[in-house]
């Protein structure tokens, strides 16, 4: 479809900018959410892992890869991603939201 066309082109820019410098944590966040766009959680975490592992302070890293983990069926590391996010930005909105839905979708499954 003419939306994951668009996806993949954004995987592939977002992997440009990774060529240019490994060390770009928002490349990594963003491919990983193009990824996740795409279904593939897996490569999403991924990309989620290092770009925590290159700004460890960053809580939209953490959020996005609770969403990951969620989608993958890991609701104690999603809750956890929450409470991180949480933790390194109070005022992480996004997180509160999703934690709380995790949570009500841990009581269903």
């Amino acid at each position: 479809t003419t939306l994951n066309n668009f996806t993949c082109c954004r995987v592939n820019h977002f992997n440009t900018a990774i060529g240019l410098d490994e060390a770009y944590p928002e490349a990594y966040n963003n491919r990983g959410l193009a990824y996740g766009s795409l279904g593939q959680h897996e490569l999403a975490v991924r990309d989620f892992d290092e770009a925590i592992r290159l700004d460890p302070d960053d809580p939209d890293a953490y959020s996005n890869r609770a969403v990951a983990y969620g989608v993958l069926g890991l609701s104690q590391q999603a809750m956890e991603d929450y409470g991180e996010a949480i933790r390194r930005d109070p005022e992480h909105l996004t997180s509160y939201i999703n934690r709380g839905l995790a949570f009500g979708n841990m009581g269903e499954s």
